[in-house]
């Protein structure tokens, strides 16, 4: 076996996994050993710093929501407004063209049921000259 060799597929040999574990301990930040105050306090520092810029961004944007839709509430109370407005004429309209038009049918309507009845009494009159002219029935 020779030392520079993995001896079975898969397997590392011993300095590529010193290197490996010396990636490793480079990044790590530990709770005891020198500079744990120190690496600590950096941390927080970084944290609290980007917690401090996300609550910035966070409240700018939702003060910019606050604007957009307050101005979306006025357009569309606006809006709103004007629709109200023309449905309102448009129906006023409508009703009194329909009144119109109802007035009118109940005049056709009158004069035809007079003209009915004057014809109906024309026919009745016609009917019984026809029965009285008819020979009597044994």
């Amino acid at each position: 076996m020779s030392a520079g060799r993995p001896n079975l597929a898969g397997m590392t040999t011993t300095e590529d996994r010193v290197r490996a574990l010396e990636v490793r301990v480079d990044k790590l930040e530990t709770w005891s050993g020198p500079g744990q105050a120190n690496a600590l306090s950096t941390s927080l520092a970084a944290t609290r710093a980007e917690l401090a810029t996300f609550r910035r961004e966070t409240k700018a944007e939702f003060v910019r929501l606050r604007r957009e839709l307050t101005t979306f509430r006025g357009e569309m109370t606006a809006e709103l407004t004007t629709f109200r407005g023309e449905m309102t004429a448009e129906l006023t309209t409508f009703r009194g063209e329909t009144t119109a038009e109802f007035v009118r049918l109940r005049r056709e309507l009158t004069t035809f049921r007079g003209e009915m009845t004057a014809e109906l009494t024309s026919i009745r009159s016609d009917m019984q000259e026809i029965l009285r002219r008819l020979p009597p029935v044994n």
